[in-house]
């Protein structure tokens, strides 16, 4: 069995294990169109048959057996995000996969989308995020589950990431509806 997405969305590139993609074509389709009309519309003929749009190459991956040699040291680095991150893991200990920093975002970047920073970002929103909506733990409690030191860089840390405070987060009605949308 095999899996294929289409648009090559993050959730492609980020999932475990990752999902062989079809390109969104809408633009290449879109920029076609305009064209057949403009030469309408300047007087050439319509085309005769059937106009075939270039579309950018599939995305492979995992899900239908693409290659997973090249990508298992950031299979690794990935894997290290999700056990680790709220556990104040940093970039600098992923060096550790004797990668140099420009190569192992380069390549991390090339299978999901996204730095290993931001991944461990993303990481630990979700974990507070989570902790937030389905916890009473105090906030100084989940900063702590969530790999800070301190509260108070938890706190602009949540705030930049999702635009409200955490305590405007949990309190109904909270800036979730917003920060869905």
């Amino acid at each position: 069995m095999a899996v294929l997405g289409s648009f090559d969305m993050t959730i492609a590139r980020f999932s475990m294990p990752t999902i062989t993609s079809l390109p969104g074509s809408g633009q290449a389709v879109g920029m076609t169109v305009i064209k057949l009309l403009a030469d309408r519309i300047t007087g050439k003929p319509a085309p005769v048959g059937l106009v075939f749009v270039a579309t950018p190459p599939v995305a492979e991956r995992e899900s239908t057996g693409g290659s997973t040699e090249r990508d298992d040291d950031m299979r690794k680095a990935r894997d290290l995000i999700d056990r680790f991150a709220c556990k104040g893991l940093t970039v600098g200990q992923l060096l550790r996969l004797s990668l140099s920093k420009k190569t192992l975002t380069k390549r991390f970047r090339a299978v999901f989308g996204l730095t290993p920073g931001q991944a461990i970002r993303s990481v630990r929103a979700d974990g507070a995020s989570e902790r937030l909506s389905s916890t009473d733990f105090s906030m100084g409690r989940i900063a702590d589950m969530c790999g800070f030191d301190e509260q108070s860089n938890f706190n602009r840390f949540f705030r930049r990431r999702v635009g409200c405070s955490p305590g405007q987060y949990r309190a109904p009605p909270s800036c979730r509806m917003a920060s869905s949308t």
